[in-house]
């Protein structure tokens, strides 16, 4: 295990595509794959689809596995990072249950860390994105009530993404604040501020590596 190593992949797991990226350590996007998948059948066939497109992604940047330090994935649903367990996964109902880090590593040979989708996306904003600086940051990729995070965690800043917002964000985004003041406290979102992901469908790749980079570090006490 060489956590010297400058690159690490970043897996966006969804129902209908894997998107994957090779990623340096400063959070430079190297080489980027989108593979559009429906998957029905088995969690194999979404392992061997995850395999394809990590295979994609260093034939096209010329990399081999032996330069990659480690491999992070957003999965939606309920994920135990700890054990690298799948619970719940929507639109993904072929991996309710399912050890997915295991197989993958044994397949790869290098480490692997698994977390939710929405909190690898909102690590990458607070890393490289729109949150930058802040010192508490919410991500919400659409169908979280605003105003109640709010009301219990006062944070600085909200991060909307998702592709509802990607799409339409610059009309969303004024009618959302208004309602969010309609229904706060005006002294639980003082000087709170509602924005847009700086970094688009790129933030779960990107914030993926970052952990995947920041979980390798932790794991051998550095």
């Amino acid at each position: 295990m060489n956590i010297n190593k400058d690159f690490a992949i970043g897996i966006d797991l969804g129902g209908t595509k894997i998107l994957a990226a090779l990623v340096d350590s400063n959070g430079n996007i190297i080489e980027r794959v989108k593979t559009q998948t429906i998957f029905r059948k088995s969690n194999k066939e979404v392992l061997d689809k995850i395999i394809v497109t990590v295979d994609k992604v260093l034939e096209r940047s010329n990399c081999s596995i032996n330069e990659i330090s480690s491999i992070g994935i957003g999965a939606a649903g309920l994920v135990n990072p700890d054990a690298g367990v799948i619970y719940k996964a929507p639109n993904l109902e072929v991996l309710d249950n399912f050890n997915l880090r295991a197989p993958i590593e044994e397949k790869l040979m290098i480490p692997v860390f698994i977390e939710n989708d929405v909190n690898v996306g909102t690590f990458g904003e607070y890393v490289l994105g729109a949150g930058r600086g802040t010192q508490i940051l919410i991500g919400v990729f659409i169908g979280t009530g605003i105003a109640s995070i709010a009301h219990i965690l006062s944070p600085e800043m909200v991060v909307l993404g998702g592709g509802v917002i990607e799409a339409v964000g610059y009309y969303l985004l004024p009618k959302i604040m208004e309602e969010v003041k309609l229904r706060s406290l005006e002294s639980s979102i003082e000087g709170m501020e509602i924005v847009e992901s700086d970094l688009k469908d790129n933030s779960i790749i990107l914030g993926a590596a970052m952990m995947a980079f920041s979980s390798l570090r932790q794991k051998i006490g550095m």
